[in-house]
């Protein structure tokens, strides 16, 4: 606004000096103007010389624009606006230079002519007029055209309503190599999506229209290129141009400039070598786009959550009325549509929501350029967990108690779930019996036969699946009282004496339970509670039906029989027991002692004889066996010494009989080993001849004492040391040696006419003899005799004992037997 001031003053002064004075003697009389309606100035008018004609538009509101269409023909003439203050000094024939609007006025106007005029602002309404001029004022300082022919005009004005969002629509003047910002900062400040749209109509000279960046305008200031967004300029404007530019993303929010050139820039088409009269209209397109956000996606059941539309573009005022539907599923209104209720108006908003489940937002903002809606979905959670509660029904016959109910066995109690709650809703209740399912309904009934306590568990459960369970407890109880059994307790002693047993028995009967389950006490002290139960006459001093009491204190004794049954329902009876005192007996103790003493010197005597009698037998046995009677003797007392005898130990324990190895004599060890070295030399008598087709037959198996001097001779033939032989059994041998070792024990042994054992009769293990291995002899008693065997031709050396004449040995290469002899 202050460069079109600037302006608009440098072509007053242009004009004033240009104007040549007014002479004051040369003063022409007023002016007299005629006046023509709108009506008549619509077809021509005819303004002959020395006349003017004035069309009075009457009072203007500031800011109004009109468009303004003159058409002058014939002659030029001059076409003057006033306001009702400058229109004074015109028709006093003064000057006017300063008085008239010089913009929209034109001055020896001929032809036609069309602009948009903005009432000036002002702070009240003025009376407007427009003059047409042919005629040489006196205050026209020479300037416009001086009179002459006759002139015809046409004006007509119309009044323009503007858009709300026309930022600018008014006539501009421009000096020449001037410019003039018409809009700029905030006014251009722009959202994205914003459409501008720029018109231009010359009125006169040629110009240029650019929509900057402040970066661009800088460009533009500094004369170079670059001066215009892409799209947003009007270059040459000779008569009527416009352009539509959108505002981008990348220039949103930024401050923009308009601006009307007449310079010679290098990217514009006007040379700026007049005065630039033109009409300029901006108008904006503004968006309307509804945008919101959430505090939150998911939001609790039944808490309020906060939305914001701020970010919907409205920098223009554009949005009217911001509008929240808030569940997309329900019609409020009825009208049809489910997401165009009002259930809240203005920027922010919030709301919260009694069921659970995926709620659909939606936004709808309107205003002059329409509605735009905008939908957000939110996630309403069920998070709390349902309230399960447990009630006994009205007319249910249990007792309760903290924690559950008690109900007499048989009987049935009915428990409900109906008073369980939930910031929803409650879909479904889940019974359970001593933790096992019961039913799912809102009622369960229950009913036991049998005593005892039982747990009822409810589990109830929401729409969203949550739950929450509770247990209560049921005693099914039994009130009936056991009864003691009258005759019995009849029968009852009524005396008894000091220190000794006294029985009583007693039963009763139960409507419910049985024998069995019935417990007994006697106390027999009614003045201690023992058992701390609160009662002192129910102690179990005995127990059972049947007890056998002894009482300590002589007089009268006070007896409590108390019955419990299962449930601890009791009956009791107190009766009174005289107690005698009890007659002394006196114990000689000395018989008893005389009667031990003796009991142990019989035992002591019987297990001496016992023993020499078992030793003296012992003894013969050994004897028996071929051993001399010091042999023996010393072999039962290393038994005695080397064994844990029992206290009546038996002759054949004494005798060291028992064990695994037999008893020998050191003659017939000696014989045993002369002959195990006699049968390692020259082998068994038992032996079987080799037939002459031996050679033919399976090979026969040798003996100990040929394997061996096989074994040496082999090994002196390779010079190697000779292997011992593994040993073997002889049975033929052995069992001669048995049998003979038997003949000589066939006679059957006595003593003192008691017959002692045969040796057939002893164990296995006893009848065997042990044999020890013939020692080998010494290097100093054998010689080495040289041999070839016959059948395979091999050389080979055989030890042979002094002494010995001649032997069989074994070929050690092809085990043929050879006949060595000296």
């Amino acid at each position: 606004m202050h460069s079109r001031k600037v302006a608009v003053a440098l072509i007053l002064m242009l004009c004033v000096s240009l104007a040549p004075l007014a002479s004051s003697t040369s003063g022409r009389a007023a002016p007299s103007c005629s006046s023509k309606s709108a009506t008549a100035f619509a077809s021509q008018v005819p303004v002959d010389d020395g006349e003017c004609v004035e069309l009075s538009l009457g009072f203007l509101t500031p800011g109004d624009v009109y468009e303004v269409t003159i058409l002058v023909i014939d002659d030029a003439l001059d076409v003057l606006v006033f306001d009702e203050a400058g229109l004074q000094p015109y028709v006093l024939g003064q000057s006017y230079r300063s008085s008239f609007q010089q913009i929209p006025s034109t001055e020896s106007a001929n032809g036609s002519y069309e602009f948009h005029w903005k009432v000036p602002l002002s702070i009240s309404e003025k009376s407007w007029t427009i003059v047409v001029d042919n005629l040489a004022h006196d205050g026209d300082q020479g300037n416009g055209d001086q009179g002459g022919d006759l002139g015809r005009v046409s004006i007509s004005v119309n009044k323009l309503t503007d858009g709300q969002w026309t930022m600018y629509h008014d006539l501009v003047g421009v000096i020449p190599d001037g410019h003039l910002t018409l809009l700029e900062g905030d006014d251009l400040r722009l959202e994205e999506g914003t459409a501008v749209s720029v018109t231009a109509w010359s009125l006169e000279g040629v110009g240029d229209v650019y929509l900057q960046t402040e970066s661009m305008n800088a460009n533009y200031l500094a004369g170079q290129s670059n001066v215009a967004l892409t799209g947003a300029s009007l270059l040459g404007v000779d008569g009527i141009a416009s352009f539509n530019w959108i505002v981008s993303s990348a220039l949103a929010e930024q401050p923009l400039k308009l601006v009307v050139d007449n310079t010679n820039d290098p990217d514009g088409q006007g040379d700026g070598s007049s005065n630039l009269r033109i009409t300029i209209r901006v108008e904006l397109v503004p968006v309307m786009r509804a945008s919101f956000s959430a505090e939150n996606q998911s939001v609790v059941l039944n808490t309020a959550l906060n939305f914001d539309a701020s970010s919907s573009p409205n920098n223009l005022q554009q949005i009217a009325q911001f509008v929240w539907d808030f569940d997309a599923s329900i019609d409020s209104d009825n009208d049809g549509d489910a997401t165009n209720d009002v259930d809240a108006t203005g920027v922010t908003a919030a709301s919260s929501w009694a069921t659970p489940g995926e709620k659909t937002v939606t936004l709808t903002v309107s205003g002059a350029l329409g509605f735009d809606r905008s939908q957000l979905n939110i996630t309403v959670l069920d998070a709390t967990k349902p309230v399960a509660r447990i009630t006994g029904s009205a007319g249910s016959s249990a007792t309760p108690f903290s924690g559950g109910w008690r109900i007499e066995h048989g009987q049935t109690i009915t428990l409900s779930c109906a008073t369980s709650t939930d910031n929803h809703q409650v879909s479904a209740c889940s019974w359970s019996l001593d933790g096992n399912p019961f039913n799912q309904q809102t009622i369960a009934s229950f009913n036991w036969s049998e005593t005892g306590t039982h747990e009822v568990g409810l589990t109830v459960l929401d729409a969203s699946g949550n739950s929450q369970s509770t247990l209560v407890q049921i005693l099914v109880t039994d009130s009936t009282v056991p009864m003691l059994d009258p005759p019995m307790l009849q029968a009852f002693a009524n005396q008894a004496t000091e220190g000794e047993v006294t029985t009583f028995a007693i039963t009763a009967s139960d409507d419910y339970d049985g024998n069995p389950d019935l417990r007994f006490h006697w106390d027999l002290d009614s003045l201690v509670d023992e058992d701390q139960n609160g009662n002192p006459l129910d102690d179990p001093d005995y127990i059972g039906p049947r007890v056998d009491i002894v009482f300590n204190s002589v007089g009268t004794n006070t007896v409590i029989v108390t019955v419990f049954d299962a449930a601890n329902n009791t009956d009791s009876h107190t009766f009174s027991v005289i107690v005698a005192e009890a007659q002394v007996v006196e114990t000689n103790y000395a018989i008893f002692a005389v009667i031990i003493f003796f009991g142990l010197i019989t035992m002591s005597i019987a297990l001496l004889g016992y023993r020499r009698w078992q030793g003296s037998i012992a003894l013969k046995l050994l004897t028996d066996r071929g051993l001399p009677m010091s042999e023996a003797m010393a072999h039962m007392t290393m038994v005695k010494q080397t064994q844990r005898l029992p206290l009546f130990a038996k002759a054949i324990q004494l005798a060291g009989l028992d064990a695994v190895e037999g008893v020998v004599s050191q003659q017939e060890q000696e014989i045993a080993r002369k002959e195990a070295e006699l049968q390692s030399i020259y082998g068994s008598e038992n032996e079987t001849e080799m037939a002459p087709q031996a050679q033919f037959a399976p090979r026969m198996q040798l003996s100990e004492a040929s394997s061996q001097a096989a074994n040496e001779a082999a090994a002196l033939f390779f010079d190697d040391e000779p292997k011992a032989p593994t040993p073997q059994s002889a049975p033929d041998e052995i069992d001669d040696l048995m049998q003979m070792t038997s003949s000589e024990r066939t006679t059957k042994p006595s003593a003192s006419g008691i017959d002692l054992p045969v040796s057939s009769d002893l164990p296995m293990e006893e009848k065997r003899i042990e044999h020890e291995e013939a020692p080998h002899e010494s290097a100093e008693n054998v010689n080495l005799l040289k041999g070839t065997c016959t059948n395979c031709s091999l050389q080979f050396q055989v030890p042979m004992p002094v002494g010995v004449m001649e032997a069989i040995v074994v070929c050690p290469s092809c085990s043929s037997e050879q006949l060595f002899q000296r």
